[in-house]
């Protein structure tokens, strides 16, 4: 079985290996190299937590 998961970085390597999108203005990038259905890709906030702060979720991303 294969995850998905998203990481909060303040810098980024090789950039230009991804696709970039903005969400409630905070770029969110997606490798290049995974399937990106651009009809249905949605991000979106999951909850929010007092010392951890916000996660995030995407849907319309596959490997």
């Amino acid at each position: 079985m294969k995850n998905l998961w998203i990481e909060i970085l303040k810098t980024l390597d090789n950039e230009s290996d991804y696709k970039i999108y903005e969400y409630k203005q905070i770029k969110v990038y997606i490798h290049k190299s995974l399937i990106i259905d651009e009809a249905n890709l949605s991000i979106y906030e999951k909850s929010k937590f007092p010392f951890l702060g916000s996660t995030f979720g995407v849907k319309g991303v596959t490997l």
